[in-house]
């Protein structure tokens, strides 16, 4: 099978300083090729900028100096007297963990000097990024420029449906899965988002529109909203099977908090992270499993929630995210048999369709 690299996201271009530590670079792609050697043979040569080299959909990852190697592969030298290098590969996936002047390794979306975007593309399903089963994309833009940043999956009933059974799947053990450790896992969350603030808020700016100083007020309350579930699922479960007086010595009743199921959570494009946030926290800290659809005009910082949840080890299928249209991703989520609860917020038309 031969793949349009036109057809492929563009998922990071960015300028880097020259001398920095390359410590792991991390690669998935979705083209083809026979083998994981025939992947590294591709690293023989310089990648020139404007081309795509056919990978095959597997994990490859280069540490120590293989990945500094490799990292040198892909990218541009610097011209003499410069000391910047720009860097651009097509494909699914890819982390990059460099570091200066024998600092911490950060991926390279931290890195403070120089940076653009680091984008991701593909929808985040059962605790991996995957690529949408149809092989639909859909650009996303600047409204500053009205140009095209990036692409990212279009996500359609196939999709939806792998989301939803990873989430079915994942339900009964997440469910029973004490509030100490969910709150743990939320806190973790907020560290995460809060180690990333400026990223995300200049990022959610870039995506949305909105004013750099709003979208960093957004971001102080993402992290907040993750610390208050974190802590007030604690104080729900001091009040598990509390028991209540209904003015009759022989009726026993108690009040017990129970995890509805599978949820959908469709959020609009005017809060994008911080709507989801609202949504997230409470549904994992409740105990429920979920699945995120973001608008498919602001996706960009989902897939950084998305990151932020991996990066922590939850467990897969306890958070899933399917980007795409309201047609073709929101009603077949909305409408889903195995999906317990919907949360939405948008218009009355869009809510009174689905």
């Amino acid at each position: 099978m031969n793949v349009d690299p036109s057809s492929l996201p563009i998922n990071i271009t960015f300028t880097a300083i020259h001398n920095v530590d390359v410590h792991r670079v991390k690669l998935f792609s979705p083209a083809v090729a026979d083998s994981l050697n025939h992947i590294r043979s591709h690293f023989a040569s310089v990648f020139p900028h404007d081309q795509h080299e056919p990978f095959h959909p597997k994990l490859v990852i280069y540490e120590g100096s293989q990945a500094a190697q490799v990292f040198d592969h892909l990218s541009n030298t610097p011209a003499a007297g410069q000391t910047a290098r720009s860097f651009a590969f097509q494909g699914d996936g890819i982390e990059i963990l460099i570091s200066k002047n024998g600092g911490t390794p950060v991926p390279v979306s931290k890195f403070p000097f120089n940076s653009n975007w680091g984008f991701r593309s593909g929808n985040y399903i059962d605790g991996e990024w995957t690529l949408p089963v149809r092989g639909k994309w859909w650009p996303v833009f600047n409204p500053a420029t009205g140009q095209s940043v990036v692409r990212v999956a279009s996500s359609t009933a196939e999709d939806v449906n792998l989301a939803v059974a990873a989430a079915k799947r994942a339900f009964p053990t997440w469910s029973e899965t004490p509030a100490t450790q969910r709150a743990q896992y939320l806190n973790s969350i907020a560290d995460v988002l809060e180690s990333r603030k400026d990223f995300l808020a200049n990022l959610e700016s870039l995506d949305n529109g909105k004013s750099i100083t709003e979208s960093a007020l957004d971001m102080n309350d993402v992290v907040g909203c993750f610390r208050f579930y974190a802590e007030e699922i604690l104080h729900l479960e001091k009040d598990q099977n509390r028991p209540v007086d209904v003015g009759d010595a022989a009726i026993q009743a108690i009040v017990r908090h129970e995890a509805m199921g599978v949820a959908a959570l469709v959020v609009p494009w005017n809060y994008p992270l911080l709507m989801a946030a609202w949504k997230v926290a409470p549904a994992l800290a409740a105990g429920c499993t979920c699945i995120l659809k973001p608008s498919e005009l602001t996706p960009l910082t989902a897939l950084e929630l998305a990151a932020a949840i991996d990066s922590v080890g939850l467990p897969a299928g306890v958070f899933n995210l399917v980007m795409g249209t309201g047609a073709d991703t929101g009603t077949p989520l909305s409408s889903h048999p195995d999906v317990d609860k919907v949360a939405f917020t948008g218009s009355v038309a869009t809510g009174e369709k689905n």
